[in-house]
């Protein structure tokens, strides 16, 4: 519910738009930005007639979604993340 409040089909638009990206300043265990990228492949089969994204496509998608840890204490969570991430990508 979340996610469709913050990454809707309008913001989604205007990210693409603008070369924005989706930052999570407290990223944790990742899943938020697991599923904004799966949200940012979504968006862009929805616009291209549900073709599947090539290669440089996915990339792409992964940089426009970015985590980050403020608090020492959170970076104990960064390989969960990205492993997380890397599997939804591969």
């Amino acid at each position: 519910m979340m996610l469709g409040e913050v990454l809707s089909w309008e913001r989604l638009d205007r990210l693409e738009k603008n070369d924005e990206v989706i930052l999570d300043g407290a990223c944790g265990s990742g899943i938020f930005l697991v599923e904004a990228y799966k949200r940012l492949v979504l968006h862009w089969r929805y616009n291209n007639d549900w073709k599947r994204p090539g290669q440089p496509c996915l990339r792409n998608f992964s940089h426009r979604a970015c985590g980050a840890w403020i608090w020492k204490k959170a970076q104990s969570n960064y390989p969960r993340s990205a492993s997380a991430l890397h599997s939804v990508m591969h």
